[in-house]
């Protein structure tokens, strides 16, 4: 079981569940050994892939180390502001994937998705940013990778979506 910190257990989120209770699947998985600190910091709702096809292993979703399929989003934060892994046993790097099918709604907050001079309105697709690792991006943006992996059902606000996860890659 993971044990989030006291210390974040206020804090921001920038992935919310909607819906969740039978239409997405949270995941119980690891985050690859050489994901450190100094490699990796990022936010829930970054996209991730298995590692080398491991299963249950996971890492950030990458262009640049020659990703193509997305396994789903990550479920907790490591980052500047929030470090869910803080107490956690260094050798195993517990972490969560969220994996959804097409009933399964999530609200994602700035700064896990960014415009990169795409278009961002209902009906618009996000996919992988080939500048960012694991950054949401509009399908239609000029730093774009990837298939389509959620649809923009709202756009609630300048910082916060509501989107609909596409079905894993089987």
């Amino acid at each position: 079981m993971i044990r989030v910190s006291l210390t974040n257990a206020f804090s921001k989120r920038t992935l919310k569940p909607l819906l969740e209770k039978h239409q997405a699947t949270p995941l119980g998985i690891n985050l690859l050994s050489t994901v450190t600190d100094d490699i990796y910091s990022g936010y829930a709702a970054a996209l991730t892939t298995e590692a080398g096809g491991t299963t249950g292993v996971v890492r950030p979703f990458s262009d640049a180390d020659g990703d193509t399929e997305v396994f789903g989003l990550f479920a907790l934060d490591k980052n500047a502001v929030i470090n869910d892994l803080d107490g956690q046993p260094a050798d195993l790097k517990p972490f969560a994937v969220w994996q959804g099918g097409p009933d399964a709604y999530f609200r994602i907050d700035t700064p896990a998705w960014a415009v990169d001079g795409g278009t961002v309105a209902v009906g618009a697709y996000l996919t992988a940013s080939s500048a960012v690792k694991g950054l949401l991006v509009p399908s239609d943006g000029a730093n774009t990778v990837g298939p389509n992996v959620a649809e923009i059902t709202e756009v609630v606000s300048s910082d916060r979506l509501v989107v609909r996860l596409s079905a894993p890659a089987v």
